[in-house]
């Protein structure tokens, strides 16, 4: 990890021990909304990586250039020529 990845952990931390000796049932409630809503949107999520990751797998690599280079050519943006096989 890097600095400022550890700096954001700590600023959290900080700013969390704050919001939870200012009001622990306010925090608490906070908590359980936030995990409520990852946890309803880790399924799709998780579903959209999959299915992107099956199409990276069972696609050959050169359908995928030929396709990103098609389309890199007719919108004018040429850096998916530099990937190569």
């Amino acid at each position: 990890m890097d600095r400022s990845t550890l700096a954001l952990y700590g600023l959290t931390g900080v700013l969390f021990a704050l919001s939870w000796m200012k009001d622990r049932t306010k925090t608490r409630l906070a908590l359980k909304k936030a995990w409520k809503t990852l946890s309803g949107m880790v399924f799709l999520m998780g579903s959209i990586m999959l299915f992107a990751a099956l199409g990276v797998v069972l696609v050959p690599q050169e359908v995928l250039v030929a396709f990103w280079a098609e389309r890199a050519v007719s919108s004018g943006r040429f850096w998916p020529l530099w990937w190569g096989p």
